[in-house]
């Protein structure tokens, strides 16, 4: 600058592009300079740009998240999840740690690992940096426990595990019990043992199995407390024969402003010997009848009476008979690897085929996808990383809070993606070996558990 003059005789649009270039520390400091300076580093038009430019790399246009405050704010806040520490690693399990979920009320978690345990922490309501073992869960006579989650009210945890593993068939077995007090209630078969189960209800839930009659997978329904018989809720004809078991995955969500409506989702195969497609059935509520449907090659059908009797229609449980009116599906062309929902969107952590040709070979690139409920693409973004080989790859699960999707991958990393934005806002080197499973506490959406084949659990807030 010559002749005396001033950085701010600086063209306007120059001295914002000079703003623009600034890491976010420099601006804090550019704001003190002068009330012009403030003026300009506080303007909403400015923010908008910068959050545009910088987390979303395209122009502006891009529609604020609901409920905030403004573009400086929203800026501040993804930025300041990079922020991140861990606080306390604990190390019980004495083998790898394959899940952690959060009780809904965000006051207990429990970690399921390959040495036959399942430990359900209490988080303290005065401080949650004071977790506690409050139940030990053993389970010897299964080859390892695999997964677990809560129900709405917390009363119930589903416990899901593997009994055996033989050539590429395995069998697995769903448990539910009473919390608190852990109490057995029910045990189901659950085959096969990646169907993993799910709540349909606050009372009923989902497993999967195979008709060997009818040679084909089924998706069953059951009451947790018997009220009524277990049922079909939905059959799927075997597409192939070295892989009987289309079912993968189940999820049940709410659809958002949709009362007694949910959708089912899973993963499933028509081509590979990975589950390398979605399905989506959704749940429209009560019906008097069984219901068929061939859609897309699928065979759908309503939840079937036993030996004809229909009383059960009309019992107090006749809720859960269900109408499935639409099924949808797509093939991702790779290897699902984990799968997540909301109210409004599908989450996928996938493998992609090497090529079109081969389908049983996968890269090594995690692709993180995001799906609506239809099942349209709307966003893909590679950032985690695979070492395994396409036969031996491992599940990724993944969690969501209100405003975040975690995952981890198999190089150790923990990825945070932003839900409204659909960008991926950091990731951070946590483990020494594969995350298995990242969770979000439902209760406080910095708070972040996480597990690893490093037999650790550690826990963050970002």
């Amino acid at each position: 600058i010559m002749n005396g003059a001033s950085v701010n005789d600086l063209p306007l649009p120059v001295l914002m592009d000079i703003f623009f270039s600034l890491p976010i520390s420099d601006l804090h400091q550019c704001s003190l300079v002068c009330s012009y300076w403030w003026d300009i580093l506080r303007d909403e038009v400015f923010w908008e740009h910068k959050f545009c430019q910088d987390w979303l790399k395209s122009q502006r246009g891009q529609i604020r998240r609901p409920k905030s405050m403004s573009w400086f704010s929203e800026y501040h806040r993804l930025h300041e999840v990079k922020h991140f520490s861990s606080w306390t690693s604990l190390s019980v399990h004495n083998d790898e740690i394959l899940h952690v979920s959060f009780s809904h009320c965000g006051s207990y978690l429990c970690t399921s690992s390959k040495d036959k345990t399942a430990i359900i922490w209490e988080i303290s309501e005065y401080s949650k940096r004071s977790i506690v073992i409050k139940y030990k869960m053993d389970f010897q006579e299964w080859e390892f426990v695999q997964c677990t989650s809560f129900n709405d009210t917390d009363d119930l945890l589903l416990v899901s595990g593997v009994l055996e593993l033989f050539e590429f068939r395995a069998q697995g077995e769903i448990r539910i019990y009473t919390f608190p007090g852990c109490g057995l209630v029910k045990t189901v078969v659950n085959r096969p043992f990646d169907c993993f189960g799910t709540w349909f209800d606050n009372s009923t839930f989902l497993s999967g199995d195979f008709d060997a009659i009818q040679l084909c997978s089924v998706v069953m329904l059951h009451s947790a407390f018997d009220a009524f018989p277990s049922k079909i809720l939905v059959s799927n004809p075997v597409v192939r024969l070295n892989q009987p078991y289309p079912f993968k995955t189940l999820l049940v969500s709410d659809i958002l402003n949709q009362s007694n409506k949910k959708m089912l989702f899973f993963a499933t195969s028509f081509a590979a010997l990975h589950a390398h497609a979605i399905a989506a059935i959704k749940i429209n509520g009560i019906q008097s009848e069984a219901q068929y449907h061939e859609l897309d090659g699928l065979l759908t059908t309503g939840v079937e009476p036993n030996n004809g009797d229909t009383s059960y229609f009309n019992s107090t449980e006749s809720s859960y008979s269900c109408e499935l009116s639409s099924k949808k599906s797509v093939d991702l062309k790779a290897a699902v690897i984990g799968l997540e929902t909301t109210t409004q969107h599908v989450y996928v952590n996938c493998r992609p085929w090497v090529s079109q040709e081969n389908t049983d070979l996968i890269t090594n690139d995690i692709e993180f996808r995001i799906l609506d409920f239809d099942l349209n693409l709307l966003k893909v973004i590679s950032e985690g990383k695979a070492v395994t080989p396409s036969d031996k790859f491992f599940l990724i699960h993944l969690s969501s809070s209100k405003l975040y999707v975690v995952s981890g991958d198999e190089e150790g990393y923990i990825h945070i993606y932003d839900k409204h934005y659909n960008v991926h806002v950091c990731k951070f080197h946590g483990h020494n070996n594969v995350v298995n499973c990242a969770a979000i506490s439902p209760t406080n959406p910095r708070f972040m558990c996480t597990v690893s084949d490093d037999c650790l659990i550690k826990f963050w807030d970002f």
